[in-house]
Protein backbone atom coordinates (compact mmCIF):
# COMPACT_ATOMS: atom_id res chain seq x y z
CA UNK A 1 0.00 0.00 0.00
CA UNK A 2 0.97 3.86 -0.47
CA UNK A 3 1.26 6.65 1.83
CA UNK A 4 -1.46 8.24 3.63
CA UNK A 5 -2.12 11.59 4.81
CA UNK A 6 -4.37 13.98 4.13
CA UNK A 7 -1.60 15.86 2.25
CA UNK A 8 -2.24 12.81 -0.14
CA UNK A 9 -6.74 13.44 -0.23
CA UNK A 10 -5.97 16.39 -1.69
CA UNK A 11 -4.82 17.82 -4.85
CA UNK A 12 -0.99 19.04 -3.88
CA UNK A 13 -0.58 22.06 -5.74
CA UNK A 14 -3.52 23.90 -4.23
CA UNK A 15 -3.56 22.28 -1.04
CA UNK A 16 0.10 22.74 -0.25
CA UNK A 17 -0.16 26.33 -1.44
CA UNK A 18 -2.99 27.22 1.02
CA UNK A 19 -1.09 25.47 3.60
CA UNK A 20 1.85 26.71 3.17
CA UNK A 21 0.11 30.39 3.22
CA UNK A 22 -1.05 29.66 6.36
CA UNK A 23 2.28 29.04 7.94
CA UNK A 24 3.48 31.59 6.38
CA UNK A 25 0.76 33.87 8.24
CA UNK A 26 1.64 32.04 11.49
CA UNK A 27 5.27 31.98 11.21
CA UNK A 28 5.02 36.00 10.83
CA UNK A 29 2.77 36.60 13.72
CA UNK A 30 4.55 34.21 16.19
CA UNK A 31 7.67 36.24 14.43
CA UNK A 32 5.88 39.96 15.09
CA UNK A 33 5.20 38.55 19.20
CA UNK A 34 9.02 37.25 19.78
CA UNK A 35 10.54 40.24 18.29
CA UNK A 36 7.58 42.64 20.67
CA UNK A 37 8.98 40.74 23.18
CA UNK A 38 12.78 40.86 22.29
CA UNK A 39 12.12 45.02 22.66
CA UNK A 40 12.09 44.45 26.76
CA UNK A 41 15.83 43.49 26.71
CA UNK A 42 19.05 42.97 24.19
CA UNK A 43 19.16 38.71 24.45
CA UNK A 44 22.37 38.96 22.46
CA UNK A 45 24.14 41.68 25.07
CA UNK A 46 23.30 38.97 27.52
CA UNK A 47 24.46 36.37 26.03
CA UNK A 48 27.94 38.23 24.98
CA UNK A 49 28.30 39.31 28.70
CA UNK A 50 28.31 35.74 29.99
CA UNK A 51 29.99 34.25 26.99
CA UNK A 52 33.19 36.69 27.78
CA UNK A 53 32.75 37.96 24.32
CA UNK A 54 32.12 41.56 25.04
CA UNK A 55 35.59 42.88 24.99
CA UNK A 56 36.07 41.82 21.36
CA UNK A 57 33.00 44.00 19.86
CA UNK A 58 34.23 47.92 20.03
CA UNK A 59 31.11 49.74 18.94
CA UNK A 60 31.11 53.63 18.11
CA UNK A 61 32.16 56.04 20.80
CA UNK A 62 34.27 53.46 22.77
CA UNK A 63 37.53 53.97 24.04
CA UNK A 64 40.27 54.19 21.43
CA UNK A 65 42.24 50.91 21.20
CA UNK A 66 45.12 51.77 22.92
CA UNK A 67 43.06 51.53 25.94
CA UNK A 68 42.92 47.94 27.83
CA UNK A 69 40.01 45.80 27.15
CA UNK A 70 40.17 43.89 30.17
CA UNK A 71 36.78 42.28 31.06
CA UNK A 72 35.69 41.01 34.53
CA UNK A 73 33.55 37.78 34.00
CA UNK A 74 31.84 38.08 37.30
CA UNK A 75 28.00 37.23 36.00
CA UNK A 76 29.03 34.27 33.76
CA UNK A 77 30.20 32.84 37.34
CA UNK A 78 27.06 33.64 39.06
CA UNK A 79 24.81 32.42 36.21
CA UNK A 80 26.61 28.68 36.61
CA UNK A 81 26.92 28.91 40.67
CA UNK A 82 22.80 29.66 40.40
CA UNK A 83 22.06 27.51 38.09
CA UNK A 84 24.10 24.57 39.70
CA UNK A 85 22.35 25.13 43.16
CA UNK A 86 19.17 25.32 41.07
CA UNK A 87 19.65 21.71 39.34
CA UNK A 88 21.48 19.97 42.70
CA UNK A 89 18.89 17.26 43.12
CA UNK A 90 17.81 13.59 42.09
CA UNK A 91 14.72 12.77 40.51
CA UNK A 92 12.23 12.77 43.09
CA UNK A 93 9.05 11.85 40.95
CA UNK A 94 7.30 8.69 42.01
CA UNK A 95 4.51 6.60 40.14
CA UNK A 96 2.37 4.63 42.32
CA UNK A 97 -0.72 2.96 42.26
CA UNK A 98 -3.91 1.58 44.71
CA UNK A 99 -4.27 -1.52 42.93
CA UNK A 100 -1.86 -3.89 43.82
CA UNK A 101 -2.35 -5.58 40.26
CA UNK A 102 -0.02 -2.87 38.81
CA UNK A 103 2.52 -3.07 41.32
CA UNK A 104 5.03 -5.03 39.26
CA UNK A 105 4.59 -2.21 36.47
CA UNK A 106 4.60 0.22 38.50
CA UNK A 107 8.05 -1.05 39.82
CA UNK A 108 9.72 -0.97 36.36
CA UNK A 109 8.04 2.34 34.97
CA UNK A 110 10.34 3.92 38.50
CA UNK A 111 13.08 2.14 37.31
CA UNK A 112 12.95 3.18 33.82
CA UNK A 113 12.61 6.75 34.72
CA UNK A 114 15.79 6.55 37.11
CA UNK A 115 17.64 4.88 34.13
CA UNK A 116 17.01 7.47 31.67
CA UNK A 117 17.43 10.61 34.37
CA UNK A 118 21.40 9.31 34.91
CA UNK A 119 21.63 7.47 31.18
CA UNK A 120 20.50 10.61 29.40
CA UNK A 121 22.18 12.97 31.19
CA UNK A 122 18.90 14.81 32.07
CA UNK A 123 20.70 16.57 35.19
CA UNK A 124 23.35 18.29 33.10
CA UNK A 125 20.42 19.32 30.47
CA UNK A 126 18.40 20.87 33.18
CA UNK A 127 21.22 22.29 34.02
CA UNK A 128 21.97 23.76 30.53
CA UNK A 129 17.81 24.95 30.51
CA UNK A 130 18.04 26.89 33.64
CA UNK A 131 21.32 28.42 32.38
CA UNK A 132 19.82 29.22 29.08
CA UNK A 133 16.36 30.63 30.87
CA UNK A 134 18.69 33.15 33.08
CA UNK A 135 20.63 34.97 29.86
CA UNK A 136 17.44 34.64 27.77
CA UNK A 137 14.36 35.32 29.97
CA UNK A 138 12.59 32.13 29.39
CA UNK A 139 13.92 28.82 27.94
CA UNK A 140 12.23 25.93 26.27
CA UNK A 141 12.82 22.19 26.88
CA UNK A 142 11.57 20.22 23.69
CA UNK A 143 10.92 16.95 24.56
CA UNK A 144 11.35 14.76 21.27
CA UNK A 145 12.27 11.17 20.36
CA UNK A 146 15.79 10.51 19.44
CA UNK A 147 16.04 7.09 17.03
CA UNK A 148 19.65 7.37 16.90
CA UNK A 149 20.63 7.04 20.96
CA UNK A 150 21.19 3.34 22.54
CA UNK A 151 22.96 2.02 19.10
CA UNK A 152 19.34 2.76 16.91
CA UNK A 153 16.64 1.71 20.06
CA UNK A 154 15.76 5.34 20.60
CA UNK A 155 14.96 7.04 23.79
CA UNK A 156 13.22 10.39 24.68
CA UNK A 157 15.28 12.96 24.89
CA UNK A 158 15.38 16.48 25.75
CA UNK A 159 16.68 19.42 23.65
CA UNK A 160 17.40 23.08 24.95
CA UNK A 161 15.98 26.00 22.49
CA UNK A 162 16.60 29.34 22.11
CA UNK A 163 12.97 31.29 23.18
CA UNK A 164 13.80 33.36 19.92
CA UNK A 165 13.50 29.63 17.92
CA UNK A 166 10.36 29.13 19.37
CA UNK A 167 7.56 31.23 18.29
CA UNK A 168 4.12 30.66 20.20
CA UNK A 169 0.77 31.16 18.28
CA UNK A 170 -1.89 33.44 20.07
CA UNK A 171 -1.03 32.28 23.42
CA UNK A 172 -3.34 32.99 26.11
CA UNK A 173 -1.53 33.35 29.35
CA UNK A 174 2.15 34.49 30.24
CA UNK A 175 2.86 31.43 32.64
CA UNK A 176 2.81 28.13 30.19
CA UNK A 177 2.66 27.51 26.67
CA UNK A 178 0.30 24.70 26.25
CA UNK A 179 -2.88 27.38 26.30
CA UNK A 180 -1.77 28.70 22.92
CA UNK A 181 -3.21 28.40 19.72
CA UNK A 182 -0.12 26.27 18.28
CA UNK A 183 3.60 26.62 18.93
CA UNK A 184 6.33 26.94 15.90
CA UNK A 185 9.56 25.88 16.86
CA UNK A 186 12.42 26.77 13.93
CA UNK A 187 15.58 25.16 13.45
CA UNK A 188 18.54 24.98 10.83
CA UNK A 189 19.10 21.09 9.91
CA UNK A 190 21.48 19.74 7.03
CA UNK A 191 19.55 18.86 3.79
CA UNK A 192 20.79 15.06 4.21
CA UNK A 193 19.22 14.64 7.42
CA UNK A 194 15.53 16.27 5.92
CA UNK A 195 15.97 13.96 3.41
CA UNK A 196 16.48 10.74 5.73
CA UNK A 197 14.10 11.60 7.84
CA UNK A 198 11.21 12.44 4.58
CA UNK A 199 12.72 10.12 2.20
CA UNK A 200 9.70 10.45 -0.06
CA UNK A 201 10.35 14.62 -0.15
CA UNK A 202 14.11 13.87 -0.24
CA UNK A 203 14.21 15.39 -3.37
CA UNK A 204 12.39 18.64 -2.81
CA UNK A 205 14.14 19.36 0.07
CA UNK A 206 17.71 21.93 -1.47
CA UNK A 207 19.72 24.13 0.27
CA UNK A 208 18.97 27.52 1.43
CA UNK A 209 21.36 30.10 -1.33
CA UNK A 210 20.85 32.44 0.70
CA UNK A 211 21.71 30.79 4.00
CA UNK A 212 18.15 31.05 4.62
CA UNK A 213 15.55 32.92 6.46
CA UNK A 214 16.68 32.41 9.91
CA UNK A 215 19.68 35.13 8.07
CA UNK A 216 17.22 37.40 6.49
CA UNK A 217 15.02 37.47 10.10
CA UNK A 218 18.79 38.55 11.76
CA UNK A 219 20.01 40.71 9.78
CA UNK A 220 16.33 42.76 9.77
CA UNK A 221 14.59 42.20 12.91
CA UNK A 222 17.56 40.87 15.71
CA UNK A 223 15.46 38.03 16.66
CA UNK A 224 17.62 34.94 15.23
CA UNK A 225 19.17 32.82 17.62
CA UNK A 226 23.09 32.20 17.50
CA UNK A 227 22.11 28.41 17.00
CA UNK A 228 20.58 28.90 14.19
CA UNK A 229 23.26 30.56 12.30
CA UNK A 230 26.05 28.19 13.73
CA UNK A 231 25.82 25.36 10.23
CA UNK A 232 25.99 28.07 7.88
CA UNK A 233 29.28 29.73 9.41
CA UNK A 234 31.81 30.49 6.49
CA UNK A 235 34.11 33.09 4.71
CA UNK A 236 32.49 36.67 3.93
CA UNK A 237 33.00 35.78 0.03
CA UNK A 238 29.73 35.35 -1.99
CA UNK A 239 27.65 32.45 -2.25
CA UNK A 240 27.99 30.55 -5.33
CA UNK A 241 25.12 28.02 -6.61
CA UNK A 242 25.92 24.81 -4.68
CA UNK A 243 29.06 26.45 -2.35
CA UNK A 244 28.26 25.99 1.21
CA UNK A 245 29.73 25.20 4.15
CA UNK A 246 27.40 22.46 5.26
CA UNK A 247 24.48 22.32 3.09
CA UNK A 248 21.49 23.51 5.51
CA UNK A 249 17.99 24.22 5.12
CA UNK A 250 14.96 26.03 7.61
CA UNK A 251 13.11 23.40 9.05
CA UNK A 252 9.71 24.38 10.74
CA UNK A 253 7.35 21.99 13.20
CA UNK A 254 3.81 23.41 13.51
CA UNK A 255 2.43 21.67 16.12
CA UNK A 256 -1.52 23.42 16.21
CA UNK A 257 -4.94 23.06 17.84
CA UNK A 258 -7.09 21.69 15.20
CA UNK A 259 -10.72 20.95 15.56
CA UNK A 260 -11.65 19.83 11.86
CA UNK A 261 -13.99 16.95 11.30
CA UNK A 262 -13.90 14.26 9.08
CA UNK A 263 -17.03 15.62 6.73
CA UNK A 264 -16.75 13.06 4.27
CA UNK A 265 -18.53 9.27 4.40
CA UNK A 266 -15.22 7.48 4.52
CA UNK A 267 -12.74 7.23 7.41
CA UNK A 268 -9.57 8.45 7.10
CA UNK A 269 -6.38 7.31 8.49
CA UNK A 270 -4.54 10.19 10.08
CA UNK A 271 -0.48 9.18 10.03
CA UNK A 272 1.95 7.96 7.95
CA UNK A 273 0.94 5.02 6.21
CA UNK A 274 0.60 2.38 5.05
CA UNK A 275 -3.00 2.53 6.75
CA UNK A 276 -3.19 0.87 9.83
CA UNK A 277 0.61 -0.21 9.85
CA UNK A 278 1.98 2.79 11.97
CA UNK A 279 2.15 2.78 15.52
CA UNK A 280 0.84 6.05 16.23
CA UNK A 281 -1.19 6.19 13.33
CA UNK A 282 -5.17 5.92 13.42
CA UNK A 283 -8.43 5.79 11.75
CA UNK A 284 -11.04 8.42 11.73
CA UNK A 285 -14.59 7.59 11.41
CA UNK A 286 -17.27 9.94 9.40
CA UNK A 287 -18.24 13.30 11.91
CA UNK A 288 -14.97 12.31 14.42
CA UNK A 289 -12.73 15.01 14.83
CA UNK A 290 -9.61 14.12 12.83
CA UNK A 291 -7.15 16.10 15.21
CA UNK A 292 -8.17 14.86 18.48
CA UNK A 293 -4.85 15.35 20.03
CA UNK A 294 -3.34 18.06 17.89
CA UNK A 295 -2.27 18.67 13.93
CA UNK A 296 1.47 18.14 13.29
CA UNK A 297 2.84 20.15 10.19
CA UNK A 298 6.18 20.19 8.98
CA UNK A 299 7.58 22.27 6.70
CA UNK A 300 11.27 22.77 4.60
CA UNK A 301 12.20 26.58 3.81
CA UNK A 302 8.38 27.77 3.71
CA UNK A 303 8.16 26.82 0.43
CA UNK A 304 7.86 22.32 0.78
CA UNK A 305 5.47 20.77 3.00
CA UNK A 306 7.30 17.00 4.12
CA UNK A 307 4.39 16.38 6.53
CA UNK A 308 0.79 17.17 7.83
CA UNK A 309 -1.18 15.17 10.21
CA UNK A 310 -1.78 14.46 14.02
CA UNK A 311 0.50 14.93 16.59
CA UNK A 312 2.47 12.05 17.36
CA UNK A 313 2.47 12.19 21.00
CA UNK A 314 -0.09 10.33 22.85
CA UNK A 315 -0.60 12.88 25.78
CA UNK A 316 -1.98 15.41 23.11
CA UNK A 317 0.22 18.35 24.45
CA UNK A 318 3.02 20.17 22.74
CA UNK A 319 5.95 18.52 23.27
CA UNK A 320 7.51 21.23 24.97
CA UNK A 321 7.92 23.26 28.25
CA UNK A 322 8.40 26.48 29.35
CA UNK A 323 10.36 27.66 31.85
CA UNK A 324 10.76 31.11 33.01
CA UNK A 325 12.34 31.84 36.52
CA UNK A 326 11.60 35.60 36.71
CA UNK A 327 8.38 35.98 35.34
CA UNK A 328 6.36 39.66 35.05
CA UNK A 329 2.77 39.85 34.58
CA UNK A 330 3.49 42.68 31.59
CA UNK A 331 5.73 39.82 29.58
CA UNK A 332 5.66 36.48 28.10
CA UNK A 333 9.55 35.66 28.73
CA UNK A 334 9.53 37.73 31.78
CA UNK A 335 13.17 39.33 33.07
CA UNK A 336 16.46 37.56 33.10
CA UNK A 337 18.58 37.42 35.82
CA UNK A 338 21.07 39.69 34.88
CA UNK A 339 19.07 43.10 33.86
CA UNK A 340 19.36 44.60 37.09
CA UNK A 341 23.31 44.15 37.36
CA UNK A 342 24.32 44.64 33.94
CA UNK A 343 24.45 48.64 34.38
CA UNK A 344 26.84 47.86 37.27
CA UNK A 345 28.86 45.29 35.63
CA UNK A 346 29.86 48.03 33.55
CA UNK A 347 30.29 50.25 35.30
CA UNK A 348 33.00 47.99 37.37
CA UNK A 349 34.56 46.99 34.01
CA UNK A 350 35.07 50.77 33.12
CA UNK A 351 37.03 51.44 36.69
CA UNK A 352 38.97 48.21 36.59
CA UNK A 353 40.33 49.25 33.38
CA UNK A 354 40.88 52.91 34.20
CA UNK A 355 42.97 51.64 36.87
CA UNK A 356 44.79 49.28 34.68
CA UNK A 357 45.76 52.16 32.29
CA UNK A 358 46.82 53.90 35.39
CA UNK A 359 49.17 50.91 36.44
CA UNK A 360 49.99 51.36 32.66
CA UNK A 361 51.09 54.58 32.96
CA UNK A 362 52.96 54.04 36.09
CA UNK A 363 54.92 51.73 34.58
CA UNK A 364 55.67 53.36 31.19
CA UNK A 365 55.38 56.89 31.84
CA UNK A 366 54.72 59.31 29.16
CA UNK A 367 57.85 61.28 27.84
CA UNK A 368 57.98 65.17 27.37
CA UNK A 369 61.19 66.10 25.10
CA UNK A 370 62.88 69.05 24.66
CA UNK A 371 63.67 68.77 20.56
CA UNK A 372 67.11 71.05 21.08
CA UNK A 373 68.23 68.57 23.80
CA UNK A 374 66.81 65.48 22.11
CA UNK A 375 67.43 64.42 18.33
CA UNK A 376 64.62 62.46 16.48
CA UNK A 377 66.50 59.09 16.63
CA UNK A 378 66.94 59.29 20.37
CA UNK A 379 63.56 59.66 21.09
CA UNK A 380 62.21 57.04 18.85
CA UNK A 381 64.52 54.24 20.79
CA UNK A 382 63.73 55.83 24.19
CA UNK A 383 61.32 53.40 26.71
CA UNK A 384 60.51 54.74 29.42
CA UNK A 385 59.17 51.62 30.79
CA UNK A 386 63.49 49.67 30.57
CA UNK A 387 64.73 49.50 33.88
CA UNK A 388 68.06 51.34 34.38
CA UNK A 389 68.07 53.30 31.46
CA UNK A 390 70.63 56.10 31.10
CA UNK A 391 70.50 59.04 29.39
CA UNK A 392 73.23 60.97 28.49
CA UNK A 393 72.30 65.33 28.84
CA UNK A 394 73.58 68.67 27.77
CA UNK A 395 72.48 71.07 30.15
CA UNK A 396 73.62 73.88 28.04
CA UNK A 397 70.75 72.36 25.07
CA UNK A 398 67.56 72.09 28.33
CA UNK A 399 65.54 69.97 29.99
CA UNK A 400 66.53 66.74 27.80
CA UNK A 401 63.92 63.81 28.60
CA UNK A 402 61.18 64.15 31.34
CA UNK A 403 59.29 61.24 32.54
CA UNK A 404 55.71 62.14 33.27
CA UNK A 405 54.71 61.13 36.78
CA UNK A 406 50.92 59.43 36.65
CA UNK A 407 48.15 61.44 39.42
CA UNK A 408 47.33 59.20 42.05
CA UNK A 409 44.01 57.34 41.98
CA UNK A 410 41.47 58.73 44.39
CA UNK A 411 40.79 56.24 47.08
CA UNK A 412 36.98 56.02 46.66
CA UNK A 413 37.97 54.28 43.17
CA UNK A 414 38.42 50.55 44.83
CA UNK A 415 35.56 51.24 46.93
CA UNK A 416 33.15 51.82 43.98
CA UNK A 417 34.46 49.10 42.22
CA UNK A 418 33.94 46.53 45.44
CA UNK A 419 30.17 48.61 45.96
CA UNK A 420 29.74 47.49 41.98
CA UNK A 421 30.42 43.67 42.78
CA UNK A 422 28.29 43.47 45.90
CA UNK A 423 25.24 45.04 44.14
CA UNK A 424 25.74 42.26 41.00
CA UNK A 425 25.81 39.03 43.58
CA UNK A 426 22.69 41.37 45.46
CA UNK A 427 20.45 41.92 42.46
CA UNK A 428 21.29 38.74 40.96
CA UNK A 429 20.54 36.39 44.45
CA UNK A 430 23.96 34.96 44.02
CA UNK A 431 24.25 34.94 47.99
CA UNK A 432 21.06 33.73 48.35
CA UNK A 433 21.29 30.85 46.26
CA UNK A 434 24.67 29.66 47.80
CA UNK A 435 23.26 30.21 51.59
CA UNK A 436 21.08 27.79 50.20
CA UNK A 437 23.15 25.42 48.75
CA UNK A 438 25.39 25.21 52.07
CA UNK A 439 22.31 24.62 54.23
CA UNK A 440 21.61 21.77 52.26
CA UNK A 441 24.80 20.20 52.62
CA UNK A 442 24.67 20.14 56.60
CA UNK A 443 23.24 17.54 58.49
CA UNK A 444 20.03 16.78 60.44
CA UNK A 445 22.23 16.87 63.90
CA UNK A 446 24.04 20.57 62.64
CA UNK A 447 20.33 21.76 61.98
CA UNK A 448 18.86 20.36 65.47
CA UNK A 449 21.82 21.74 66.85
Amino acid sequence: RTTRNPVDLIPSSDYEHDLLKWVITAVQEGESFVFAENQLEDIDENIRIVSGDWKRLRRDGEPQIYRTTYTQSRIGKNINDIASAITDFRPIGEIRTENEAYDGQVDILNKLMKAWWYTMDIDLKMQLLCKQSLVTRTAYAQIVWNPNIHNGLGDLDLVIRDPRDVLPLRPNSKVGIQDALGVVFRSRNTVNWGRARYPEQAHRIQANQDGGMANIWAAKAMISSPQLDYLDRQSSKPKEAGNYAIPTYDHYEIYVKDNSINRSRQRKWVGPGPEGDNFWGYWVEPGEPLYPRGRLIVVANLNVVLFDGGNPYWHGMFPVIKLTLDPWPWSFLGKSAIADAKDDWKAGNEIRRGVFDAIRKAIKPGIIANKQAVNRETLARFDSSEPGFKLKINPAAGNGIVLEQPQPLPDYVMVMMDKYDQNIDHVMGVLDMRALSQLQQLSAVDIES
